[in-house]
């Protein structure tokens, strides 16, 4: 059932976007911490814990989804997902950390590894994401990773820089940051031409995809060219359209991957769940989003009525 891919990939795009979003702080943070210290902290301390939840039940979601799917690749994944998982800990320590400690100093160092944490998470995520696509890295007949080869080519470093120059943009649009527009406008722009452009030239069904979609693609940088002026006149429905088009912005690239696994060597359908499991699925996945959106709600009312941007 294609409806089940595009369900269990709204999840994932619900997690993305607000990793994303986490990650363009985590870069705000390491290029200025100081300038923007309240603005940043005030958006993250709700954030994490939401973002970490949405991460849950994409897992959850994608075992339910794909129960033949996740067996065959976690051995494949094991040495980079620990990695990742160990890193999120440190994070969530340190950013634990930084809410309690008295000095600015020390609070600002604690706030510096948790920025730093969130940049290499990012980065092993970029890499496992891209591999799954490209099958870079990935051999499949004899069920083995090449860790260096999946982090380290053009299609995983082409995902990671798509995924920061989002974020920058989106963080700046939270946090109101006037010093750096240009910056933050030409990456909104360049995000979708670099994932597109990698998928073009780097996958072997990429130019058909981008092709086929095109029209997807042209209508997501025209909804990115919309949302410029609000951000630049410092209109705050900037800020509350902006990861609602991050989220399209997943989704359009869940039309041009098109379920293809490792480079078009598998699709995703082949691992899908039996259609009498299908409901019950749906049922849990409404039931579970619909109380994670409330806690996205609480969110966006804690940053937007308390004052974020003040």
């Amino acid at each position: 059932m294609i409806f089940l891919y595009y369900l269990n990939y709204a999840i994932f795009a619900a997690f993305l976007s607000l990793f994303i979003l986490e990650l363009g702080m985590a870069i705000h943070a390491v290029l200025g911490y100081g300038k923007s210290r309240e603005r940043i902290r005030r958006y993250v301390m709700p954030l994490w814990g939401i973002t970490g939840t949405f991460s849950v039940l994409y897992l959850v979601e994608l075992v339910a989804t794909y129960p033949n799917l996740v067996p065959a690749a976690s051995p494949l994944y094991l040495a980079p997902v620990g990695a990742a998982a160990l890193l999120v800990i440190l994070r969530n320590l340190f950013l634990a950390s930084s809410e309690v400690m008295g000095g600015h100093a020390l609070e600002g160092r604690a706030f510096m590894i948790y920025s730093a944490s969130t940049l290499a998470i990012a980065f092993l995520l970029s890499g496992i994401l891209a591999s799954t696509v490209s099958g870079i890295g990935v051999d499949v007949v004899t069920g083995s990773l090449n860790l260096p080869a999946m982090l380290f080519n053009g299609f995983s470093l082409s995902v990671f820089a798509a995924m920061a120059l989002m974020g920058v943009f989106a963080a700046a649009v939270l946090i109101g940051d006037k010093r750096g527009r240009a910056v933050a406008c030409l990456s909104a722009f360049l995000a979708p031409v670099v994932i597109v452009a990698a998928l073009g030239f780097g996958i072997s069904y990429g130019a058909h995809a981008v092709a086929a979609n095109a029209y997807l693609v042209i209508l997501y940088e025209l909804l990115l060219a919309g949302l410029v002026p609000l951000y630049l006149a410092g209109m705050e429905n900037a800020r509350k359209l902006v990861l609602p088009i991050v989220f399209i912005g997943i989704l359009v690239f869940a039309v041009l991957q098109n379920q293809m696994l490792f480079n078009g060597a598998a699709s995703l359908g082949i691992f899908e769940t039996n259609s009498a499991a299908a409901l019950d699925l749906i049922i849990i996945t409404v039931v579970c989003g619909a109380l994670l959106i409330g806690a996205l709600a609480y969110f966006v009312r804690l940053t937007f009525l308390k004052g974020a941007t003040s």
